[in-house]
């Protein structure tokens, strides 16, 4: 397939917008009009953030981060700072909680984020936890190996007889119908 059609298109494209954005920056001749946008207007105007909002998105980031080292350990108190965080203001941050506890992996976590699921207004956050819940419910690679061998430890052992027969015993007095 041939792609240089393609190619030519979108260098004509670039070089239209470059042209078109250089001529915005020039006034008309004879105007003393000023671009409309400029580099120092955008950082300095008012859609900068302050400098509380700029406090207010590092502590967000601190809290992601702590919440994800913690989710590596496996003590009980790790497990309570992560579910703690499942009741954070911050959407984000309840959101890393949430991935923290379900790389954590511990089925003791689960009945608090039931209670969590419950008192969850947001329907699709409420959903995330409870996938959550179902996933940390699946058994373990371990665990499942441990029953696959219970279940062909289980078929030796009755060396493929059924367990359950229905033919009486020998020696009872079972009537026996007889054939048709």
């Amino acid at each position: 397939m041939n792609f240089l059609p393609l190619k030519l298109w979108l260098v004509a494209m670039a070089l239209s917008l470059c042209v078109h954005a250089a001529a915005a920056e020039k006034p008309a001749a004879g105007t003393n009009a000023a671009p409309l946008v400029t580099a120092t207007n955008v950082v300095a105007g008012t859609n900068a953030p302050s400098e509380k909002e700029i406090a207010h998105q590092k502590q967000i980031h601190d809290t992601i981060e702590y919440l994800v080292s913690l989710q590596m350990n496996s003590d009980a108190a790790s497990l309570a700072a992560l579910l703690a965080g499942m009741t954070n203001a911050e959407p984000l941050v309840r959101k890393a909680a949430l991935n923290a506890v379900i790389q954590f992996n511990d089925r003791s976590a689960i009945p608090e984020l039931q209670k969590i699921a419950e008192a969850t207004v947001d329907p699709f956050e409420k959903v995330d936890i409870l996938k959550a819940i179902d996933y940390i419910k699946l058994p373990s690679f371990t665990e499942m190996m441990a029953y696959q061998n219970s279940l062909k430890k289980a078929r030796l052992q009755t060396n493929g007889v059924p367990a359950v027969t229905n033919t009486p015993a020998v020696g009872t007095n079972t009537p026996v119908a007889a054939h048709p």
